[in-house]
């Protein structure tokens, strides 16, 4: 397995355990960021890492092969 395919599945593992687990740390609506709850804002700030994770990882294999 190369380097950067370590990384990318470190990564996505995290962030996979991030949405499993958010409710120990973001189980609150008080904080509204950007007009949503802490827990939503949250959700989304995860999906958009998660999209952007997974872009680089396609660039970076298409430069591979």
């Amino acid at each position: 397995m190369k380097t950067y395919q370590k990384f990318f599945l470190s990564f996505f593992v995290l962030i996979f355990l991030l949405q499993l687990f958010y409710w120990l740390f973001a189980n609150n609506a008080e904080p509204i960021v950007m007009g949503m709850p802490f827990s939503l804002f949250f959700i989304v700030c995860t999906v958009i890492l998660e999209f952007v994770g997974l872009i680089a990882l396609y660039q970076i294999d298409k430069k591979q092969n």
